[in-house]
């Protein structure tokens, strides 16, 4: 009888879940994100777009981050403004 009803209250929490987040995961699908479900009641939402940049550092230490789908520069953060991206 225990396994029953533990067994209900999960399906009903996961309703409960997945009625909550819907409108999070309609968001994610119009964007083009990612959604993985990594517990019960928990999803991880991300832009597989970040997967195209990449970080460097040029000689005077300014950090630069590349399209590397254009080779545009999307970011720059120099070596006076640590911890802040322009």
């Amino acid at each position: 009888m225990f396994h029953a009803i533990n067994a209900w209250l999960a399906r009903l929490a996961r309703r409960v879940y997945d009625t909550r987040l819907a409108r999070d995961n309609q968001i994610a699908a119009a964007n083009q994100w990612q959604v993985h479900r990594t517990a019960a009641s928990t999803r991880r939402y991300r832009d597989p777009r970040f997967d195209l940049l990449t970080v460097g550092h040029t000689a005077d230490g300014t950090a630069v981050a590349v399209d590397m789908t254009s080779g545009a520069i999307v970011a720059v953060q120099d070596a006076d403004t640590a911890g802040r991206w322009a």
